[in-house]
Parts: structure tokens; C-alpha cells; sequence
């Protein structure tokens, strides 16, 4: 029997290979070598739970026949294993399963009050006793394969019971009570060990699954997301083919006109055109839609309508002064338009001939409004002018698009021309909408 010392080693060394390693089949079998030469037995194992079976999941010293023979302890007529056998009413077999089953037979001994049991003669059992016991059925391969003395150690959390230590050896008497009882105190200590590394494996492997299924989804999300953008693009393409050929078709009707008034009409509904498409291009180009950097977005759209008029830098001039302002692009294009329209009059009427000026653009956040003040030097409007009389369509498209975005306009026109306007901060679009009534 091991001394104290002994005793001592063998319950740290089996706790810190669990700390270190868990329920690898290599430690566990590390643990049943140590295990086995300190007991000087021939044979040891452990079985853990599977489903409704308890077959070894680490042994050391039973040869290969044996483990397969013994490996399942369902009962063997159940499996179809050995149809001569009639045990219906048993589920796990012989006396592993008893253990196992936290069951014992009266009268029959070497079970203890922990619920483990212990010979150091097999070939001595009790077997009608055994075989009187409803239900079960005694295999005793361990007596038929020269094993004499066996111990059966319930390894449990405490409250469940996870698994056995089975402790074989060919020689008689080779158990004590105290030997027993240590065996007892190693199960508790492996059964509460194993079942957290079960419970962290099973976490673990919780764990990988669900990084496994977010990595699927991920990339189920970035398939449609690419065929998302695919589309968009595809869209986008051909929303610019048919702005550029709505502008083609306009520029050669206005070529065949001889009425200067209705020329330039069309003429004028060919740069809105042209505008429209530069402010779809700009807006496109951007990867988020919800977040677009309105001062960011003005240098784009003042850039391109001077390359559009062909506008010297030095004829025109723009300050801008704009908060950090970020819009989504239900409200960026009819605010772009808004501008687009207002800078067009000024460099056509304000600033007629190539006429130098000067448009100054002020953009300011308050809490829930937009405060947009665009100021030229320019000739300004004649002294008769009435909005309900005298407006372009330019001013008509100007009031129609403040008001979609729940706005308001005021002009005043001293020294050049100026608007100042209020709009709304911007909504989700489709509450915008929701809300309006025609």
C-alpha cells in the first residue's frame, strides 16, 4: 500500500496534469500509468459517459480483446451482441454498471457507503446473488481473464456521477479498506476535476461553433453584400448611360431650333441634367451612403460645375464655410440639387459674360435644423421681380426641393443676390416620405 507520501505525490501529480492538459486520452492515460505503478496493479481504466453507455475512454495494462470485449456496458442482448442473454429490464451491465448506476445488491459484499465496490477474489463472487437481483446481468470477464482482486470507483462532481476508475490486478488480497477509501477520495478529486474541463470543452466547443457559424454567416453576408454592390454598380451604370443620352438627345434638339427662348430652355435643361449627373456620380463613389461629408461633397460639386461652365478660378471665387456636417444621401442629392441650382443662377445671371464675383456659402448645424446662406456679388434681381410671376424654372426647382425636405427660402436681393434656408435635419427618408400628404 502506498505511504502518506506516496499518496500525497500521486494526488498532485494526477491534479496537475488535469490543470494542464484536461481530458486528453493522453494525459488521462498518463494519470492511469501513474496510477497503476503506485498501486503495483496489472490493469487500470476509466470510463466516461457517452450518451446512454460508459464506454473506456483511457487505459492502461488491459490487453486489446479485453477493452473491445468489455468496451460497451449496454446490455448485450439489447445491442444484439449476444442474443442468448436475457436482461430487458438492464440497461448497463455486470458490475460496472451497478456503480455506475449508484445501485447495490443486499447481502452481496464489498460495495461501500460511497458507492464503490471491491474484491480480492473474483473467483469467489456470490454470483446467484448477483443473478437474483432483477434486472441483472453478471459478465465476470475480469474472473475469466485471471484477474483477481478489481476495485470500481464511481468518479462524480459531487452530485452526478461522470464516470469509473477501474483498478484490476492478477494477485489475491490486494485491496484494503484504506486503499479503497484513498481510490475514493482520488475519484472525487479526478470526477470534480473532469467534469470542468467537460464543462470548458464544452464551452470551448460551444465557442467554435459559434465562431464557425458567424465566419459562415460572414461570409454569406459579404456574398450578397458583393453581389449587392454588383448591382448597385450595374444600376448606377446605366442610370449615367440614360442621363447621358437624356442630355444628348436634348443638346441635338436644341441645335435644330431656331427660337432662341426655346432654345435655351432646353439648353438649360441640358446642364440640369448634366448636374444631376455629376451629383449621382460624386454621391456614388462614396462606400457608405448614410455617412456623406457635406463639405467634402461641396469642393466635389463646385469643382465639377466649373469644369462644366469652364469657370477660371480667378474670375470666380467660392469661400466656403461649412460645419462638419453628415448626411445620407435621401437628403445629400436634393440638398446637392438645391445648391447646383442656386450657384447656376448666379454664374448665368449674376455674373453674365464672364463677369467677375465672388459666392460665398455658409452651412451651419443647430440642433435640428440645416442653416445653408449662399451669397453672390452679382447683378442681383430686377427691381420688379415677384416670385409667383417673374421665376425661372431653376427657382421653381430651388422651392420645390426645400419644401420636400421640409424647409424654407428667403431672397433678398441687395448688392448681388441672397438666399438664406432652413431645412430640417435630416430623417430616415422613408418616415420623410411616410409623413407627407399630397
Amino acid at each position: 500500500m502506498p505511504s502518506p507520501f506516496v499518496k500525497h505525490d500521486l494526488f498532485l501529480s494526477v491534479l496537475a496534469i488535469l490543470n494542464k492538459s484536461g481530458i486528453e486520452r493522453g494525459a488521462i492515460k498518463k494519470i492511469l500509468k501513474i496510477i497503476k505503478e503506485y498501486s503495483s496493479i496489472d490493469a487500470a481504466a476509466i470510463r466516461l459517459r457517452a450518451g446512454n453507455d460508459f464506454p473506456y475512454y483511457a487505459s492502461h495494462g488491459f490487453n486489446p480483446s479485453f477493452l473491445k470485449k468489455e468496451n460497451s456496458l449496454i446490455s448485450r442482448d439489447q445491442s444484439q451482441h449476444n442474443p442468448q442473454l436475457s436482461c430487458s429490464n438492464s440497461t448497463l451491465d455486470c458490475i460496472c454498471g451497478l456503480v455506475l448506476k449508484g445501485e447495490k445488491i443486499k447481502g452481496v459484499p464489498g460495495f461501500t457507503a460511497k458507492g464503490s465496490f471491491w474484491t480480492n477474489s473474483t473467483g469467489s463472487f456470490p454470483e446467484n446473488r448477483f443473478l437474483k437481483h432483477m434486472g441483472f446481468c453478471i459478465r465476470n470477464t475480469c474472473s475469466s481473464s485471471g484477474f483477481e482482486s478489481i476495485a470500481l470507483i464511481p468518479l462524480h462532481d459531487g452530485k452526478t456521477i461522470i464516470g469509473l476508475l477501474q483498478l484490476n490486478s492478477r494477485t489475491k488480497n490486494k485491496f484494503t479498506r484504506d486503499l479503497i477509501s484513498f481510490f475514493e477520495s482520488l475519484g472525487t478529486l479526478m470526477g470534480i476535476a473532469l467534469t470542468q474541463k467537460i464543462n470548458e470543452e464544452k464551452i470551448n466547443s460551444t465557442n467554435r461553433n459559434l465562431e464557425q457559424m458567424v465566419e459562415e454567416r460572414t461570409m454569406e453576408y459579404l456574398k450578397a453584400l458583393k453581389s449587392k454592390e454588383t448591382i448597385v454598380q450595374e444600376m448606377h451604370h446605366r442610370i449615367k448611360n440614360n442621363l447621358t443620352t437624356i442630355s444628348s438627345l436634348l443638346a441635338l434638339q436644341a441645335m435644330k431650333l431656331r427660337d432662341r427662348n426655346t432654345k435655351d430652355h432646353l439648353l438649360n435643361a441640358v446642364m440640369r441634367v448634366k448636374s444631376m449627373g455629376i451629383i449621382h456620380n460624386k454621391l456614388y463613389r462614396y462606400d457608405d451612403l448614410e455617412n456623406i461629408d457635406l463639405r467634402k461633397y461641396l469642393r466635389f460639386l463646385i469643382d465639377e460645375i466649373r469644369n462644366v461652365f469652364s469657370i477660371n478660378k480667378e474670375k470666380i471665387i467660392f469661400n466656403i464655410n461649412c460645419d462638419d456636417i453628415i448626411l445620407n444621401i435621401d437628403t445629400a442629392i436634393p440638398c446637392g440639387l438645391i445648391i447646383n441650382e442656386i450657384i447656376i443662377n448666379s454664374i448665368k445671371h449674376g455674373f453674365p459674360d464672364g463677369a467677375k464675383g465672388v459666392i460665398d456659402i455658409i452651412i451651419k448645424q443647430e440642433k435640428e435644423w440645416y442653416f445653408i446662406n449662399i451669397a453672390d456679388n452679382g447683378a442681383g434681381l430686377p427691381l420688379d421681380f415677384e416670385k409667383d410671376k417673374n421665376s425661372n424654372l431653376g427657382m421653381d426647382i430651388i422651392w420645390n426641393l426645400v419644401k420636400q425636405l421640409d424647409g424654407s427660402v428667403n431672397i433678398e436681393s441687395d448688392s448681388g443676390l441672397k438666399y438664406s434656408i432652413i431645412l430640417k435635419r435630416e430623417i430616415k427618408e422613408e418616415e420623410r416620405w411616410t409623413k407627407k400628404k399630397y
